[in-house]
């Protein structure tokens, strides 16, 4: 006699072997890597707070000068900072910001408060973007900061990095910064050398020797251009303000040279790299004083609305 199969038996069995096969296929996929889907990122998911892996960019403060001075309602520092990457550098200042608020791009202002006072920052090689062909090099910033800070910090909005000036060290006098002969005149698109100043015997003008009394001094400053850029740029005026004188002598225009040694007047002459030349000045000297070279020179070159002041030394 055949024996009856109970179905509810045979159903729960049935399920009892379904859910074993489940239970073991998941445990096996738990010990699996998941398979990577074609084309996709297989590292893991950046969160929003991962740092980014820095750069090549590298800042590197070298030395700094402080400078303050009573007569401006600001101090300032120059900062030389060497500056690397893996490409040629050539960026504006925007990205640079002090922890007062300032961006050193932004800083026309005070250059301009400080050449009206005859503080030049072009005789410190001062840079307004860095750029260079090779890819390391070191520039020199102008840091402007609130009178009675204790220290700067200048940070690279783009890289992170930082660097913080003690500015109760390294200070200087502000007057370091006025341009004097025997020296380079410095700006942003020009260099000129001026030499101390000395006297010139014998003139011509318009291929014509020159003469004038023997109570007049020509005083000479010979002028080498080193680098010049922009066309067309000319030396419009220059005049010489002897100290404890109210006089004002201007120079004699680009008609006039010495005879002896061929130097030519560079007023209204295109300025280039490598011209060479002078400027004369007749001096009133009626009683055969001591000749004193003390006073100032005033250049205005025609691509410049402001004049050049020079300090002159005997």
């Amino acid at each position: 006699m055949n024996r009856k199969v109970r179905l509810d038996r045979l159903a729960l069995v049935v399920l009892l072997g379904v859910g074993l096969i489940i239970a073991l296929y998941m445990g096996i996929k738990a010990f699996l890597p998941d398979k990577p889907k074609p084309g996709g990122n297989t590292g893991p998911t950046p969160s929003a707070t991962s740092e980014t892996v820095p750069g090549t960019f590298k800042m590197t403060l070298m030395d700094y000068e402080v400078y303050q001075d009573d007569d401006l309602d600001f101090d300032f520092a120059i900062a030389r900072v060497r500056f690397e990457d893996e490409k040629p550098l050539e960026f504006d200042l925007s990205r640079f910001e002090t922890d007062q608020g300032l961006r050193l791009s932004e800083v026309s202002s005070y250059v301009k408060a400080l050449e009206d006072r005859s503080l030049y920052l072009g005789k410190n090689n001062v840079v307004y973007e860095v750029v260079s062909k090779e890819r390391t090099g070191m520039f020199a910033l102008l840091i402007p900061y609130k009178k009675g800070s204790d220290t700067i910090k200048v940070t690279d909005t783009v890289s992170k990095q930082e660097f913080t000036l003690d500015l109760k060290q390294n200070i200087h006098n502000a007057s370091d910064l006025k341009y004097q002969t025997g020296g380079d005149i410095k700006g942003d698109k020009f260099d000129i050398y001026i030499s101390d100043a000395f006297i010139t015997d014998i003139l011509s003008s318009g291929g014509e020797e020159y003469t004038y009394p023997s109570t007049i001094k020509v005083y000479t400053f010979k002028l080498n251009v080193n680098s010049i850029e922009g066309g067309n740029v000319s030396i419009v005026s220059a005049v010489f303000a002897p100290n404890g004188s109210d006089e004002r002598f201007e120079a004699l225009d680009g008609s006039y040279s010495s005879i002896k040694a061929g130097e030519t007047s560079l007023i209204g002459k295109p300025l280039s790299p490598g011209t060479s030349g002078v400027l004369f000045f007749e001096i009133y000297n009626p009683e055969e004083e001591g000749i004193t070279y003390e006073g100032k020179i005033y250049l205005q070159l025609s691509d410049r609305a402001e004049q050049i002041e020079i300090a002159t030394r005997f």
